[in-house]
């Protein structure tokens, strides 16, 4: 990975420049192969210095324009955290290695033939009603 982390205190709030590359293995979620995936970030992020409100519900549900990320005064930022937090945000969620993955293949004799015992009445019962 390679990147820069820049914090600058602005009174009441920390404002936080992320750059970063990193090159993450992933396993597809079709074939389950592990593939190498680029992952970039590019963000800036305001962090407000203020106390916690003790009488917040912490159940509640939080509009989105009331959704900010605060810190304590006199509380620590600790930059690699919050790095590696906005590298998470950019692994995608839904992991394929290539546009063409056609997953795993599978011959459909050796599933026939790796049926559990205990099932064999019920692979009877299909090969009566397929006939």
């Amino acid at each position: 990975m390679q990147g820069e982390v820049r914090v600058t205190h602005r009174g009441n709030y920390l404002e936080v420049e992320g750059h970063a590359e990193a090159i993450a293995t992933l396993t597809c979620d079709r074939c389950l192969k592990q593939y190498n995936h680029r992952i970039k970030v590019d963000t800036t992020e305001l962090i407000w210095l203020q106390e916690p409100d003790p009488e917040v519900d912490l159940d509640r549900e939080v509009p989105f324009d009331e959704f900010v990320e605060t810190l304590p005064p006199n509380g620590y930022f600790h930059p690699i955290e919050w790095l590696y937090e906005q590298l998470c945000l950019e692994i995608p969620q839904r992991k394929i290695c290539a546009a063409d993955c056609n997953g795993i293949e599978t011959n459909p004799g050796e599933a026939a033939a790796n049926v559990d015992r205990r099932w064999s009445s019920l692979e009877i019962l299909r090969q009566q009603l397929s006939n």
